[in-house]
C-alpha cells in the first residue's frame, strides 16, 4: 500500500509538471530550499562542534563569541567586509548553561530590529537583548566562521555569577525545535528537545548597559545609540571593574540611579583611556546611502551633506569592531586568556570542514582568495 501511494503521488506530481511549468518550477525550488536548509544545518553543526570543544577544553564559563553576518554566497562578500579585518559582523557573550563541564552553551547578545521605530516618518533601528542557542546564533551566516575570546578565569566567574544572579538565565523555548540533516528532532544531553530560543533575558543586571537606539557605526563610548560590539565592550568592562554588589546602592538584581550613573561614567572613561577602537573611513556616499537607517545626520554631521560633497568628502568613524578585540594592546586591556579563530572551508575530497586558524584573524575570501582591507 505504501508503494502504491508513492506511485500515485509521483504520477500526480508529474501530471501537474507537464501541464503547468510554473508548478514544476515551484516544486523544484521547494526541493532545493529543503536541501539548502539541511546543508546549512550540517555546516552549522560542524562549527558548533569545534566551538564547544574549545570551550570545554578550557573549562569556559563565559566567553565572547563573534560570527559572520549576512552577505552574498556567490561572491563570498559579507556585509562588513572592508570594514572589519576579521569579517565578523556580530558578537555576544557565550555562557555555560549549567554547572557541569559537559553543559550546553547559549549566547547572550544584542539583536538589531531594523526599522522598528518611526519618528517623523523616518524609520530607525532598535535593539533587543536576547538569549539564543548556538545553532540559532550561527544559522543565519552564509559562511560558518567564528572567533571565540576567553577572559581570565576570575573574570569569567564574576560574569557567570552575575548572569545567573536570579538562579539561572530565564529562557522561554519556542515551538520551532532544531532538527538534524535527516529531519530528526535534536535532543540535549538530558534527552530534552533542543529549541530555538528567542526571549529577552529576564535578569536585572545586564540591561543596565542596554540602550534601545541602534546605530551600526556607534561611537564606542556613545550613550545615545549603540551596536552589538559597543554594548558588549561596555558591559564586559563595567561588570569586570565597577559592578560591586557589596557596596551600597548595588545588588545582583538592580541598582539605584546614582550608582548606575557612576558606573556608566567610570566605564566610559576607562574604555576611552585604555581601548583603541578601529577607525573606519567611509565616503559620504556610502555612509549616507548604505547606512542611511543607522547614521542620523544630527549625530554625525554639523550640517547635512550636499549632493556635490558626496564623492569627494570622507569621514572617519572610531568604532568598536571585532578585529580590534584582537589587537595586542586591546588584548592586554581586556585580559583575554586566549582566543581562537575558526574558518569554514571546502574541498572536493573533504567537503565542508572547519579550519583552526589559531590567532590569524584576518579574513581571506574563500572565493577570491583576497584579504579583507579596511578602507
Amino acid at each position: 500500500m505504501k508503494t502504491l501511494n508513492q506511485i500515485v503521488t509521483m504520477t500526480i506530481v508529474l501530471f501537474f509538471m507537464i501541464i503547468d511549468p510554473a508548478f514544476a518550477k515551484g516544486f523544484s525550488e521547494q526541493s532545493s530550499t529543503d536541501d539548502n536548509g539541511k546543508e546549512n544545518m550540517q555546516r552549522t553543526n560542524l562549527l558548533i562542534s569545534e566551538v564547544e570543544d574549545y570551550l570545554r577544553e578550557n573549562d569556559a564559563y563565559v566567553g565572547i563569541i563573534a560570527r559572520r553576518g549576512a552577505g552574498d554566497p556567490e561572491t563570498g562578500v559579507s556585509d562588513v567586509d572592508n570594514l572589519d579585518l576579521s569579517g565578523m559582523a556580530h558578537c555576544g557573550f557565550v555562557v555555560r548553561n549549567g554547572f557541569g563541564k559537559n553543559s550546553s552553551y547559549i549566547t547572550f547578545n544584542l539583536v538589531r530590529m531594523k526599522g522598528a521605530k518611526t519618528v517623523n516618518g523616518k524609520d530607525y533601528d532598535l535593539s533587543e537583548l536576547r538569549a539564543w542557542t548556538l545553532p540559532h546564533f550561527f544559522i543565519g551566516s552564509f559562511e560558518k566562521d567564528a572567533i571565540v575570546f576567553l577572559p581570565q578565569k576570575k573574570i569569567q566567574l564574576k560574569l557567570w555569577n552575575l548572569l545567573r544572579a536570579n538562579g539561572q538565565l530565564q529562557i522561554e523555548p519556542r515551538k520551532r525545535y532544531l532538527t538534524d540533516s535527516s529531519g530528526k528532532q535534536q535532543l540535549d544531553e538530558n534527552g530534552q528537545a533542543k529549541y530555538v530560543t528567542d526571549q529577552i533575558i529576564s535578569n536585572g543586571a545586564f540591561p543596565v548597559f542596554h540602550n534601545a537606539e541602534y546605530n551600526l557605526l556607534s561611537d564606542f563610548v556613545d550613550e545615545s545609540s549603540q551596536n552589538c560590539n559597543e554594548h558588549l565592550l561596555k558591559t564586559y568592562v563595567g561588570f569586570r571593574d565597577y559592578w560591586q554588589p557589596t557596596l551600597p546602592g548595588y545588588s545582583l538584581t538592580g541598582t539605584n540611579d546614582s550608582s548606575m550613573e557612576k558606573m556608566l561614567q567610570e566605564t566610559a572613561a576607562a574604555i576611552k583611556e585604555n581601548y583603541t577602537p578601529r577607525q573606519m573611513v567611509l565616503s559620504r556616499t556610502k555612509s549616507t546611502f548604505a547606512f542611511v537607517q543607522n547614521i542620523r545626520f544630527g549625530e554625525r554631521y554639523e550640517k547635512s551633506p550636499t549632493l556635490f560633497g558626496f564623492k569627494i568628502k570622507k569621514e572617519k568613524f572610531e568604532v568598536v569592531s571585532v578585529d580590534s578585540f584582537c589587537e595586542s594592546q586591546n588584548q592586554i586591556f581586556l585580559d583575554w586568556a586566549d582566543f581562537k579563530v575558526f574558518r569554514e572551508d571546502y574541498s572536493k575530497n573533504k567537503g565542508w570542514f572547519i579550519r583552526d586558524n589559531g590567532k590569524d584573524y584576518v579574513k581571506i575570501n574563500r572565493i577570491s582568495h583576497q584579504k579583507n582591507v579596511v578602507m
